[in-house]
């Protein structure tokens, strides 16, 4: 057996542990497959002859594609702006996304999603699978402590805190968990002995169609209309909403539905059921216990029994070395200016123009504006996309000039000469007056333009 069929076998052994590792970091099956397979080429392209502890190494690689990720899709989100979450229509869940949400816990997924890229790979490396604060830190560029202050933070998002906000009563939670349960099984008559026979149920007019009133009174009426969701209903797990009992509907662990349920003597009163982006968004959510017992139960089943600790070192060199996105410049030699730009593996020319250089690419501040234009197509695109809005094509142009700062309205330097960037923006299809609005309105989130216009911090080293 060759090195490379050896370390192939080896990463086989360690794969259904990087997809547990994967899937709780990225919520997402499909995700998780690519993130563990992005880490299988980066490892066989280097392999391990000088790792120690091989499963540890895997999962340092793997863990940091999930960062990667998760910053990018934090990215986007900013870019597209919040009314974007939640509004996509909902596919039918695949059995292995429904099966996998289920061993970690629904509503432990949709509150993972709610923390920053850097407090979800500490929460879920330290509390799910036993990686050091030593070894999350190297990963994360941190110090120890601040990797187990995100963990922290992390964790009372996850639990809450009892100190800041109200917990319900063992009582009020069994009655939720009997509420679902009934629900999903179509058992009626124990609905009926959970409901107050005046109970309210009110809806979001965006989950039921028009025919459907958005409230609704009385146990029986109730009972009727809940034969038409028990299919839904298999897709809840009971959370703490608000502070109060409530039940999370996401049936591969994406947030769709919430139902929070105000109980008084026993008895259910008020069902609000919630499906609008901005009221899902504002309603926080913690988990009601079980759900996170489940969800370790199952990491220990996932997890190699093999050690996590003393490998993390050499993975922050080795991830240094050929993980961290950079852009290389280096003369070619064939012109006095001429330089050849490796970006990851892409190569391509710059140099200045004629008579200073030999024009063999583009100079640098076409470079700069090529970003900007490239950058400015993808959001604009991607936000496009996103509506379903008939964008044929985006075309931008961009000029850079140097001015006087007098000249400048909107400049707050008013002495010396500045930079100016003009950019034209040319959307081709048949968009309302305002969808073009709101996509010029977006080209603004251009994370390049929000670079150019915000405080950089540049640092120079020899080396």
């Amino acid at each position: 057996m060759t090195d490379e069929q050896a370390l192939a076998v080896r990463f086989e052994q360690d794969r259904r542990h990087l997809r547990a590792v994967a899937y709780r970091l990225l919520g997402s099956v499909h995700d998780a497959d690519d993130a563990v397979q992005a880490a299988w080429l980066k490892v066989s392209r280097h392999g391990v002859s000088d790792v120690d502890n091989p499963t540890g190494w895997f999962t340092t690689v793997t863990a940091h594609e999930c960062l990667d990720r998760l910053r990018e899709q934090k990215r986007r989100a900013e870019v597209l702006g919040a009314d974007h979450i939640g509004t996509a229509p909902a596919a039918p869940a695949a059995e292995d996304e429904v099966a996998m949400a289920e061993s970690v816990g629904r509503a432990l997924l949709v509150v993972l999603d709610r923390l920053s890229p850097a407090q979800r790979v500490a929460f879920v490396l330290h509390d799910a699978f036993g990686v050091p604060f030593d070894d999350i830190a190297a990963l994360l560029d941190r110090t120890p402590d601040a990797a187990k202050k995100l963990a922290s933070r992390a964790r009372e998002r996850v639990h809450g805190d009892p100190s800041v906000s109200p917990r319900p009563t063992a009582e009020h939670l069994q009655i939720a968990r009997v509420f679902l349960a009934a629900s999903q099984e179509g058992d009626l008559e124990a609905l009926l002995k959970i409901l107050h026979p005046d109970v309210v149920r009110r809806v979001d007019r965006v989950l039921v169609p028009a025919h459907i009133s958005t409230e609704l009174r009385g146990a029986r009426e109730f009972v009727e209309e809940s034969r038409l969701f028990a299919g839904v209903a298999r897709g809840g797990e009971v959370a703490v909403l608000d502070g109060g009992a409530g039940i999370v509907i996401a049936p591969a662990g994406r947030l769709k539905v919430l139902l929070r349920l105000t109980i008084r003597d026993g008895r259910i009163h008020v069902i609000d059921i919630i499906g609008e982006p901005d009221r899902l968004r504002s309603v926080d959510v913690t988990l009601a216990g079980m759900a996170y017992q489940r969800s370790l139960a199952s990491r220990r089943e996932s997890t190699p029994n093999r050690a996590f600790s003393g490998n993390f070192a050499s993975a922050r060199r080795q991830r240094e070395a050929w993980m961290t996105t950079a852009v290389t410049v280096t003369e070619t030699g064939s012109g006095t200016y001429t330089q050849e730009i490796t970006a990851g593996r892409h190569r391509f020319i710059a140099d200045e123009p004629i008579p200073v250089g030999g024009d063999e690419g583009p100079n640098p501040y076409d470079l700069v504006l090529a970003g900007l234009g490239a950058c400015t197509s993808m959001t604009v695109r991607m936000y496009a996309k996103r509506k379903g809005w008939p964008l044929e094509q985006v075309r931008v142009t961009l000029r850079h000039s140097r001015i006087h700062a007098k000249d400048c309205e909107a400049c707050e330097t008013t002495k010396g000469m500045i930079d100016q960037i003009d950019r034209e923006i040319e959307l081709v299809g048949d968009l309302d007056p305002d969808q073009r609005q709101r996509l010029m309105d977006i080209a603004e989130r251009c994370p390049v333009h929000q670079t150019l216009t915000s405080e950089v911090h540049i640092t120079t080293s020899a080396v």
